[in-house]
């Protein structure tokens, strides 16, 4: 009966040794956040089924953040911090949230600066609220986890999505302003330089118009009636190729030109001399 109640004390005293003290009692776990000499300072090398979820990756001071904590399944103890990237400080100040057995911290003599457990009933999440603190020195910020499956089985630092420092100052560079008194400039002006074109004109090859030479004409009237019919016989030389209604045009104008009156009929006949 003894020895079974000497166990039986024993094994409750491992569980309680999972951050399952709150409060100041496990301050010093703080920064390492180790869960305890008994449990060693190996914790898993396998990818933890655990997972840390910040509500945005980007804060500038004093602005909050909900952080929840999650799991594949459930967790016996946990201790939660923030670190500036690099570092093992606990940073910033945490509220309570949703979920039960849930207790602050104050890692590093900074009140609320960390959150753990108060007992160690399984859980299967937590939710908390982060407050960035007021210093403007600080940068990217880690939300860290330590999961503590069994007494024995535990994975440690398990890391939030990296929180990005914004800056809250815009350095605008401003080029400065000259004033200038109009009175004072001498402005030296050069007229646009127009290109001296010249222009040639298109040269007309020379045209070499060979009039039409008109033979002595002998004119027989042919009695036809009311009018006449005429016949002329003409030889015609030109420079370029002509078409018969071209020949009959110049004739006819040259005819006219001559004093015939318009109300005649030309026909062209060609006659081998």
């Amino acid at each position: 009966m003894v020895g079974f109640l000497y166990v039986l004390l024993s094994l409750t005293a491992l569980q309680v040794e999972c951050f399952s003290g709150g409060g100041s009692s496990i301050a010093t776990q703080c920064g390492s956040m180790l869960p305890g000499s008994i449990h060693g300072n190996t914790g898993q090398s396998s990818p933890s089924p655990y997972t840390v979820t910040v509500s945005q990756t980007t804060y500038q001071p004093g602005d909050t953040i909900q952080v929840t904590l999650s799991g594949t399944i459930p967790f016996s103890g946990f201790l939660l911090e923030a670190h500036e990237e690099g570092q093992n400080t606990a940073v910033g100040t945490f509220s309570l949230g949703s979920g039960s057995g849930i207790v602050l911290v104050p890692c590093n003599g900074i009140a609320a600066s960390g959150v753990s457990q108060s007992n160690n009933q399984p859980k299967s999440s937590v939710l908390v609220t982060w407050t960035a603190p007021a210093s403007a020195s600080l940068g990217n910020i880690l939300v860290k986890t330590t999961f503590m499956q069994t007494s024995s089985v535990f994975w440690i630092e398990v890391p939030s999505m990296t929180v990005n420092r914004l800056s809250s100052v815009v350095n605008t560079t401003r080029a400065p302003t000259k004033t200038t008194n109009a009175s004072n400039l001498t402005t030296t002006t050069q007229p646009i330089t127009e290109l001296t074109t010249t222009t040639q004109p298109i040269t007309e090859l020379p045209t070499t118009t060979q009039p039409i030479t008109e033979l002595p004409t002998t004119t027989q009237p042919i009695n036809s009636g009311p009018g006449y019919k005429f016949v002329l016989r003409v030889k015609l030389t030109s420079t370029t190729n002509l078409t018969e209604s071209e020949i009959l045009k110049q004739l006819r104008e040259e005819l006219i030109r001559r004093g015939l009156p318009g109300d005649f009929t030309l026909r062209l006949r060609t006659v081998q001399s």
